[in-house]
């Protein structure tokens, strides 16, 4: 039999790129919800958890003028992540093998950071290493930072956690490579699909989720499925324990979820709205959606702006269109609770005014619609944040090269059968999906 808590051991976990970690996706949420966000130019980011380091990598060739650290327990991920930027010639980006469930190794480190991420950790390791990164995040995050943390949620995961017990057992009782392991679950979860399980009955959207899991890579689903650890968690117990290491919860990273309008059924809304206490509010929120995982924003020390500086802070945000935006039609954003459309009256101007050449807020409240009415324009641009067809922009004034390298050694990749999910693109702060 398998002793399957180092069943991972060896398997480095497939590179991926998440738009929500850009410090200039990061910023435009906070200035959409009203919050003051750390000065890019000099600004320092951290990744706990950084995989083999594409995305910090990715990150550092898209903002020169800021400085980048990747953390992860393992060595091969370390090692992975330096030979990219070395291959690249980065100058602005360290990769660091630390445990940080060990607290001499943390304290061997001294680094502030403004901005902190943390996805696809927290809620599969125990929980003295959710202790770590909270501390972690609590004694290096900045006056005024944001900290960015994904974790599974309640109740949402229920289909998750049933998952991963049956990878889990699937493991267990077999020699041979996890990836064999892995498929052996599908097999078998496939089949209690098709023979009608009762579980797959009551929860439909279970259905869903697996055909949607076993387009994924093995290595990935193993590392997501095959972890010793799986514990969702209540919003409000993850609240609490950030507000121990002194963080405030201010919003999601996903801008859809910061407006109720569009993220909670119209029928449920006035029950929420009702909720005056954050933890419960965002609570009921979970239930409304049927929450399965979040990214949560935290601040030390959040300034909330007066109404004129929100305001202005708004109107200094310059926008862009990525490529496939549609032109003359209205936007269809799929949500926790289906579809929702966003009305053409509303989209179709800005998505053309953007076609021509990158806008600032301020020139896009010239548009009729949105003429004296910035909240309706802060609203639609973030949900077009979330549709993919806008970007915020990233203004950097030195000249720099790290782009066009870091693309030509992922290019060669690319090439050479290697899987690159994304290219830096410095124009917007961030990275784009290949």
């Amino acid at each position: 039999m398998t002793d399957n808590r180092n069943i991972l051991a060896n398997l480095s976990y497939p590179s991926r790129f998440h738009r929500e970690h850009a410090p200039s996706w990061t910023t435009a949420v906070l200035a959409a919800l009203g919050y003051a966000a750390p000065e890019l130019s000099g600004g320092r980011w951290c990744e706990i958890g950084c995989g083999q380091g594409l995305g910090a990598c990715l990150l550092a060739a898209a903002n020169p003028d800021m400085y980048f650290t990747g953390i992860d327990i393992s060595p091969a991920h370390i090692l992975a992540g330096r030979q990219l930027a070395q291959d690249a010639g980065l100058t602005n980006v360290e990769f660091v093998e630390m445990d940080l469930a060990n607290p001499a190794g943390r304290a061997g480190f001294s680094s502030e950071f403004d901005f902190i991420v943390a996805h696809g950790i927290y809620s599969w390791v125990e929980d003295p290493v959710r202790q770590a990164i909270r501390t972690f995040i609590g004694e290096r995050l900045a006056v005024g930072g944001v900290a960015y943390l994904h974790y599974m949620t309640h109740p949402g995961s229920a289909p998750f956690a049933t998952f991963h017990s049956v990878f889990r057992q699937m493991a267990a009782t077999r020699d041979g490579p996890s990836e064999q392991s892995v498929e052996a679950g599908l097999k078998l979860l496939s089949t209690l699909k098709q023979s009608n399980a009762g579980f797959f009955v009551a929860h439909p959207a279970v259905g869903n989720t697996l055909e949607h899991l076993s387009r994924e890579e093995r290595a990935y689903i193993a590392h997501e499925y095959l972890s010793s650890s799986f514990a969702p968690m209540h919003v409000a117990d993850v609240m609490a324990s950030m507000k121990d290491v002194e963080l405030d919860y201010v919003g999601s990273a996903t801008p859809i979820e910061n407006i109720d309008a569009l993220s909670i059924p119209g029928s449920v809304l006035p029950v929420v709205q009702q909720a005056k206490e954050p933890a419960l509010r965002e609570s009921l929120k979970d239930i409304a959606r049927n929450q399965a995982h979040r990214r949560d924003l935290y601040m030390r020390q959040p300034a909330a702006m007066s109404a004129q500086n929100h305001i202005e802070a708004l109107r200094l945000q310059i926008f862009c269109s990525l490529p496939g935006a549609p032109l003359e039609s209205g936007l269809r954003l799929d949500t926790r609770i289906g579809p929702v459309e966003a009305p053409a009256e509303l989209v179709s101007p800005v998505l053309a005014r953007l076609a021509q050449a990158p806008a600032s807020f301020a020139e896009l409240e010239t548009i009729g619609n949105f003429t004296a009415r910035p909240g309706l324009l802060n609203q639609m641009l973030q949900a077009m944040m979330e549709a993919g067809v806008i970007h915020p922009m990233r203004v950097v004034t030195s000249q720099d090269e790290s782009a066009e390298r870091l693309n030509g050694v992922l290019l060669g990749r690319l090439r050479n059968g290697l899987a690159v999910p994304a290219l830096t693109a410095p124009e917007i702060g961030s990275a784009m999906p290949l």
